[in-house]
């Protein structure tokens, strides 16, 4: 039956495609600024599997939007953006310009080696294409305080069924046992946002956030918010690069020793492998940890980039030693950083200790060369006691350490060549390194090897590899990107990697692999589609009964996916997307597997102010391991990512009203229904339905 209604929608899917040809060509302008910038969103965010926080990146593409880069004038600094030009690109549109001395308009830039049109309609909102006088960057006062715009968000979230952990507890238990497990605030999210900006010369700006379950001005966080952060922060005024006070980021080399904000692996787009850090700047996220608190400064001496930064905050841990007569933590098992405090035994982790961060960055630039070196110290006030498990054996564990790296980037024509190598206090090396080469303009190719021993540790840092966490790791991925016809583009990729130590369940050393494969084909402006294959192979332990032994043999994962969007017109969208994932533990004869069929649409009213996006959803997998993780649409600086397990179906709306120029309304309900379950989630986060509802309204003032 299911394999029936699979064949369905493929042969509805088709039909819609076969009609869709018919659609004149047409040049299509996007139904708003918003949606260019959704558009974007959902690239990236089909490049994962996991719900990150994209919150920095709305943020700055939306400044370009009211502020774009000129074409004429950037640097490639400003260029670089632009997240969806290569170096490459970047490189080549230089070059024009230095020999051509002026671009007119979009359709020149489609002539550019690299560039296509596709890439130029993406770039359109961002950039603009000035001529004239180049300017000197001032920064009167007065202007910033006197132009600069007002940007304030107020939202709330809730879960509309009752959850375990809501639930009331009878006195009488509770006076037997006060820190029963339970969640002491309201199931409210609550969510504020304020900025003020003037071009990107000045940000002033203040986050506040309380999860679901946490206290709100009262218990816990007598000062409202679970969460604040805030920041000041000036570009470009005179030598000073950047300066910050408050909350900020850093994101220096190719990652090895200080990269604390988001940050993309492998993905289809094969050819954006070089990681281009934007140095220190603003953290404006919700994300509870990935942030540095205290100040940070870049100043420009001739080619020379110097930065510096010092943070000192305070961060959750679970607790092993406390002083029965200070209270002061001696020692602690590990670092928290899941920023949930909700019940009694997470408050007693929230700002368990101390952490302070010191460091800085030189960065040497010159024509096509990019040389860096960074430096990080970390100080505790607790010791970080390692586990006794043999795979925790090179775990960081005391009350300090530092990293040392040295980067490069280097371009020229047709090549890009990077890498960082760095160390820590124990001096164990971390190298990770690569290229890009475009051969010919209908083929490129990428390739990144990294080898990073077992004992090598860093703190906030985050390079390209095949695990979430820096250390105990080999390997050599090689991507291609391959144009065989107009309108046709294949991305693929071959990652071979090895852990020569322990890990979680893997008790030896072991191997692994994964590929992907995606041909992306658009037929016009209003019709585009894309299928991709992508597997996965990885050793994990297997026990055998009656032995302290355990073999390796690898757990296998294979995922497909076939995308169609068609856009008629400058009202609606369409999107169908079928997926599958297929998962074969290595104790299993057989794969399990699991589907899910969805289409969206996305209306905005011609004649007011209204725009809908809604999705239907049909699911079926044989267990989590089979989960299938899909974007939606969301509130601005809000994402959804959710994974679909079990068999049922899943519904959200999204409405966007916006009665005046300086008001936006959204309003969004999900829900998620469960045809073999008659429970939902577990533990404190328990449903006792079928089915999850969950609503959301955001409004924003801009003034």
């Amino acid at each position: 039956m299911h394999f029936k209604n699979l064949i369905t929608y493929l042969l509805i899917s088709g039909c819609i495609f076969l009609l869709s040809s018919k659609l004149h060509a047409q040049d299509f302008s996007e139904m708003s600024q918003n949606s260019d910038i959704e558009s974007i969103i959902e690239i990236l965010a089909e490049r994962s599997d996991a719900e990150l926080d994209y919150s920095s990146f709305v943020e700055r593409m939306i400044e370009l939007s009211q502020d774009p880069v000129n074409i004429n004038k950037a640097s490639e600094a400003d260029l670089s953006e632009l997240v969806f030009l290569t170096d490459f690109q970047v490189f080549n549109l230089l070059n024009y310009r230095k020999n051509v001395a002026t671009i007119h308009s979009p359709y020149e830039l489609q002539f550019l080696y690299g560039f296509d049109k596709e890439l130029v309609r993406l770039m359109m909102p961002f950039v603009s294409f000035e001529t004239g006088a180049a300017g000197v960057k001032e920064f009167p006062l007065k202007n910033a305080f006197k132009y600069g715009r007002h940007d304030l968000f107020l939202r709330h979230e809730r879960v509309l069924e009752e959850q375990k952990g809501y639930r009331e507890i009878p006195d009488s238990i509770l006076a037997e046992n006060p820190d029963k497990s339970r969640y002491l605030g309201s199931p409210d999210k609550l969510y504020l946002r304020y900025k003020y900006y003037y071009k990107n010369k000045l940000s002033i700006g203040l986050t506040a956030e309380k999860d679901a379950g946490e206290e709100f001005f009262t218990g816990s966080n007598p000062y409202g918010f679970d969460y604040y952060a805030g920041h000041v922060q000036i570009q470009d005024v005179g030598v000073i690069k950047t300066l910050n006070v408050g909350d900020y980021s850093v994101q220096f080399g190719q990652g090895l020793v200080a990269w604390s904000s988001m940050s993309f692996g492998k993905t289809p787009y094969v050819m954006n492998v070089i990681r281009k850090g934007r140095g220190i700047y603003r953290y404006t996220s919700s994300n509870e940890n990935q942030f540095m608190r205290g100040g940070g400064t870049t100043i420009r001496l001739g080619a020379f980039d110097i930065s510096a930064f010092y943070s000192n905050k305070s961060i959750d841990a679970n607790i092993d030693l406390q002083d029965t007569i200070t209270n002061s933590i001696e020692s602690v098992t590990s670092f928290q950083n899941v920023g949930y405090h909700r019940t009694p035994n997470e408050i007693a982790d929230k700002n368990a200790i101390n952490e302070q961060i010191a460091g800085g960055n030189v960065k040497y630039s010159h024509k096509n060369l990019r040389l860096g070196m960074t430096y990080a110290f970390y100080k505790y006030n607790a010791d970080l006691l390692t586990g006794d498990q043999p795979y925790e054996l090179f775990r960081f564990s005391g009350n300090s350490f530092m990293n040392l790296g040295a980067d490069f980037r280097y371009q020229y024509r047709k090549y890009a060549l990077f890498g960082e190598v760095a160390t820590n206090d124990v001096y164990e090396p971390a190298v990770v390194g690569g290229f890009v080469f475009n051969a010919v303009p209908q083929v490129a190719f990428s390739g990144v090897y990294r080898n990073i021993s077992p004992g090598y540790y860093a703190g906030y840092a985050s390079a390209f590899g095949e695990q979430s966490t820096l250390g105990n790791e080999k390997g050599f991925y090689l991507g291609a990107e391959v144009n065989p016809a107009a309108d046709w583009t294949l991305h693929c990729y071959m990652d071979m990697f090895r852990f020569p130590w322990m890990r979680y369940n893997a008790g030896s050393p072991s191997n692994g692999y994964d590929w992907l494969a995606q041909i992306d084909y658009e037929m016009s402006r209003a019709v585009s589609m894309y299928v991709r294959m992508k597997g996965q192979e990885k050793e994990e332990n297997l026990s055998i009964d009656d032995t302290d032994l355990s073999l390796m043999l690898p757990e296998k994962q294979l995922k497909a996916r076939y995308s169609l969007k068609i856009e008629p017109d400058d009202q609606l969208r369409l999107k169908s997307q079928v997926e599958y994932a297929g998962f074969q533990a290595n104790d299993a004869e057989t794969m399990e597997h699991g589907w899910v069929l969805s289409q969206d649409v996305i209306w905005q009213l011609q004649k007011m102010p209204l725009r809908f996006v809604t999705r239907f959803a049909l699911f079926r997998t044989d267990s989590y391991d089979t989960r299938i993780y899909s974007y939606e649409y969301d509130v601005l600086y809000a994402f959804s990512i959710p994974s679909y397990y079990y068999h049922g179906n899943r519904v959200y709306l999204l409405a966007k009203y916006s009665p005046h120029d300086n008001i936006d309304i959204w309003f969004r309900i999900a829900r998620t229904y469960y045809n073999n379950r008659d429970v939902v989630s577990s533990s404190l986060s328990q449903i006792d339905a079928p089915h999850k509802t969950d609503v959301k309204l955001q409004v924003r003032f801009k003034f």
